[in-house]
C-alpha cells in the first residue's frame, strides 16, 4: 500500500497536473478498504459479487479507484478492459435509475399532491372569519409557486405600485433595478412579476409574467384566485416595499432559507410530506413524464434528439 501511496502522489494526468490531495485520499482509502474487507482477489466476477452490497454510486466510486490503482501501478489497457466495461455498466444503471435517499423518498410529493396541499390551505382559509398574516402569506406563496415554479428568489420580491397605462412613463418605475419585483398596475388592474436576480439570469435575462385582471376568458381562469389573493395580501401588508416578511416578526424580511422552512412546515401539516421549492419544481416538470417518455422513445427510434424530432419531423410539414 505504501508503494501505491507513493505512486499516487507522483502520478500526473494527461494535462501534466498531479491528482488533487482529495482524489489521492479517496483512491487510497477505497483501495485500503477493499483490501481489508475483500482481500486481494480482484478478479472481475469476484469484485462484482462483493460490490453488490453497495448502492450504484458507491460501486462506481470503488471501481474508479481500482482503475486508478491499475493505471498508476502500470497495468496494461488490456488488463483493464473488463473493469472499464463494468464501469460503463454501472454508469448506465446510475443514469437509468438514480438513487434516492430512503429518508427523502417518502417526501417526494407528486404534482397532484402539491395541488391537494394548495386546495386544503385555501379551504382552511375560506372557513376562517379572520386570517392571520401567516395564513394568507402561505396561501399566496403556494399559489405563486404552482403558477410560476421558480427557485427561492420569490422570497426577494419587492412591491411597487404604478398608475400609468404605460409603465415606462411612470417615473417611479425603474426596470433597470437589479431586484425581483411584483408590480401592481392599478390603471390596468394587473400584476407583473419581474425576475432579474436569479440563478440562470445570465442565460435567460429579465423575465416578466403578467397576472391579468380576471375576465371571463379560459386563458385567464388560472390566475383569478392568485390575483384576488395578491390584492388582499398587499392590503394586509400595507403596501410596504418588501412583499414578504417573517410571520413571527413582520419587521424582518422573509429570507430564502425561511421561505423553504415555511413551505416544509406547511406541507408536513397538510399532506404529511416535507416539500421544498425544489420539489415543487420537479413535481411540476414531472407531471408530463409519460409524454416525455413517448417523445424520447420516438426520437430514439428515429436516431435523433428530442429537439430535432420536434423541429424537423412535424407531420404538418
Amino acid at each position: 500500500m505504501e508503494i501505491f501511496k507513493q505512486r499516487l502522489s507522483e502520478y500526473k494526468k494527461s494535462n501534466g497536473e498531479h491528482l488533487s490531495s482529495k482524489s489521492q485520499e479517496l483512491y487510497y482509502n477505497n483501495i485500503r478498504m477493499i483490501v481489508e474487507k475483500h482481500g486481494l482477489d480482484w478478479k472481475i466476477e469476484s469484485l462484482k459479487k462483493y460490490l453488490t452490497q453497495f448502492e450504484v454510486p458507491t460501486r462506481l466510486s470503488y471501481i474508479n479507484s481500482i482503475l486508478n490503482y491499475m493505471t498508476v501501478m502500470g497495468y496494461s489497457e488490456q488488463e483493464q478492459t473488463s473493469y472499464k466495461k463494468y464501469k460503463s455498466e454501472l454508469e448506465i444503471l446510475k443514469e437509468q435509475a438514480p438513487v434516492v435517499n430512503p429518508k427523502k423518498e417518502k417526501h417526494l410529493a407528486e404534482w397532484s399532491e402539491i395541488l391537494e396541499w394548495k386546495q386544503k390551505i385555501s379551504d382552511h382559509n375560506n372557513s376562517k372569519k379572520k386570517l392571520t398574516y401567516s395564513d394568507l402569506m402561505t396561501e399566496v406563496i403556494l399559489h405563486l409557486y404552482t403558477s410560476f415554479p421558480r427557485r427561492n428568489e420569490i422570497a426577494d420580491l419587492k412591491y411597487h405600485r404604478v398608475s400609468a397605462s404605460d409603465l415606462q412613463i411612470d417615473l417611479n418605475y425603474s426596470p433597470e433595478k437589479n431586484e425581483n419585483m411584483l408590480i401592481y398596475n392599478s390603471h390596468e388592474n394587473e400584476f407583473i412579476l419581474v425576475f432579474v436576480d436569479y440563478k440562470t439570469n445570465g442565460t435567460y435575462g429579465t423575465q416578466e409574467y403578467i397576472i391579468p385582471h380576471p375576465i371571463p376568458s379560459a386563458s385567464h381562469t388560472n390566475f383569478a384566485k392568485l390575483h384576488s389573493l395578491l390584492l388582499n395580501f398587499i392590503r394586509m401588508n400595507k403596501e410596504r416595499e418588501i412583499l414578504f416578511y417573517q410571520p413571527r416578526d413582520q419587521n424582518q424580511p422573509l429570507s430564502r432559507l425561511n421561505l423553504s422552512k415555511l413551505l416544509q412546515r406547511s406541507s408536513m401539516k397538510w399532506i404529511q410530506k416535507s416539500v421544498s421549492t425544489d420539489r415543487i419544481r420537479k413535481a411540476y416538470a414531472g407531471q408530463n413524464k409519460e409524454v416525455i417518455a413517448q417523445l424520447e422513445e420516438t426520437a430514439g427510434m428515429l436516431s435523433h434528439s428530442v429537439s430535432t424530432n420536434m423541429k424537423h419531423y412535424n407531420v404538418k410539414k
